[in-house]
Formats: structure tokens, sequence, C-alpha cells
């Protein structure tokens, strides 16, 4: 069942574009395999997520991203 998720967080450091991009290419690589596309945005401090791909690839990546101590 393909599913969407989008959440909402907020990193523990500065945004800035060199984080941006290297986020950008390994989801990128990582995302292709698991066949799950999204979107990431940023803006106030703030990321904005959206993930779309079957339910079960889509809860397995937000489990390992909200054990990612880089955001909150």
């Amino acid at each position: 069942m393909l599913v969407r998720l989008l959440y909402v967080s907020q990193p523990v450091g500065p945004i800035t574009t060199t984080m941006t991009t290297l986020i950008l290419e390994k989801s990128d690589a990582n995302n292709k395999t698991e066949n799950i596309t999204g979107v990431l945005c940023q803006g106030s401090g703030l990321w904005m997520q959206v993930l779309e791909g079957e339910r079960s690839k889509v809860n397995l990546l937000y489990s390992k991203i909200m054990a990612d101590r880089n955001h909150q």
C-alpha cells in the first residue's frame, strides 16, 4: 500500500548549504533502492519532509530518521 508521511523537525545546529546537499545526495541514493520518493523543504530553522512509498519501507525509514541525533 502506498502511503505519504509528512513530518517537521528542527536541526540541532545551523542549516547550511553543505548539510542540505549531503542530505539530498544521501537520501537520493538510498531512497531510489527502496522506491521511496519525497520532498525536503527548509525554512525558519526547520525541516519539513514528505516521504512516499510502500508503508513498511516508509515506516522503517522514518524510524531511522527519528533515531538520528542531528535533529529533534
